[in-house]
């Protein structure tokens, strides 16, 4: 049987029984109301989503709800630049620009603690196919809130709020051996609680040891690096695309590492990722 693969994202909060959640037999154990945590090289994993409880934190303050201005949240993504948002491509592949909104940091229906932004346009790259190792997409802001908030820089860089930094991934697998852990952060619409009130609207993260990597059925070659996608198994919901997928490093290997960025389920357990290292001159020479 070919692997079915489920986006996690575009759901709507008229149509929540439509999105899917991975079945996670651990679900009801969830954390709702847990400090912010973020996994690090020899710390202990778990798949459970943990609700973040600090948006002025780095980077939960660079991670955005993507969200329809009639219908509400339905994707994830990552502040990368001024106006620039790296997100899941199938988040806003056919999307009309006119509505959809973004909002840093969102924690809950109406607390946007750094504001929200219209979008002027969208870019996705000639050869984008959804849930592949090529769904990825940008978001153009019409607001700069980059300047404000911060966010993710593509080389290192450590501001005066962050004892870190970030950057973006620079080698290949042969420096994240098979079992390294992962952190993902996003806002998924079964929470909170099942999703009855503020669906899609708090931040959620989970991490993972088991993420390895996987070529692309295609063969091909970006920027002289293999296209694949990282697999993992963490508890994610529709609304979770587009989230980033970082590893936490020490400040002279980078700091927090962008990897990837997350965009569904394949089969039954694992969760996937774009692995970013192909990507990442295409993405810096579109920043804005």
């Amino acid at each position: 049987m070919d692997e079915i693969f489920m986006p996690d994202g575009s759901f709507s909060i008229n149509e929540i029984t439509g999105y899917h959640s991975r079945q996670c037999n651990c679900s009801s154990n969830r954390v709702n109301n847990a400090d912010e945590f973020e996994v690090s090289v020899g710390s202990k994993n778990t798949l459970l989503k943990r609700k973040m409880s600090d948006m002025q934190k780095v980077p939960f303050r660079f991670i955005c709800n993507i969200y329809h201005k009639d219908w509400g949240a339905f994707c994830t993504g990552t502040l990368i630049g001024p106006r620039t948002i790296l997100t899941a491509g199938h988040c806003i592949a056919g999307k009309s620009v006119e509505d959809l909104m973004v909002a840093p940091g969102r924690f809950g229906e109406n607390n946007f603690p750094f504001g929200a932004s219209k979008v002027t346009s969208v870019h996705l790259p000639s050869n984008f196919k959804g849930g592949s190792a090529t769904d990825i997409g940008l978001i153009y802001l019409e607001k700069p809130l980059g300047n404000t908030v911060g966010y993710w820089s593509a080389d290192y860089k450590k501001l005066s709020f962050d004892d870190v930094g970030t950057s973006f991934i620079k080698k290949g697998p042969v420096a994240y051996p098979g079992n390294f852990k992962v952190n993902l952060s996003g806002y998924p619409g079964d929470m909170p609680n099942g999703c009855t009130t503020d669906c899609g609207t708090f931040q959620y993260s989970t991490y993972d040891v088991t993420t390895k990597f996987v070529e692309d059925p295609s063969k091909r070659k970006l920027n002289g690096h293999m296209l694949r996608t990282l697999r993992y198994e963490n508890d994610t919901s529709g609304g979770h695309s587009g989230s980033p997928v970082w590893v936490k490093r020490d400040k002279s290997m980078g700091g927090r590492v962008l990897c990837g960025v997350h965009i569904g389920i394949i089969g039954a357990t694992e969760t996937v990722a774009v692995y970013l290292l192909p990507w990442v001159d295409y993405i810096k020479a579109r920043i804005k």
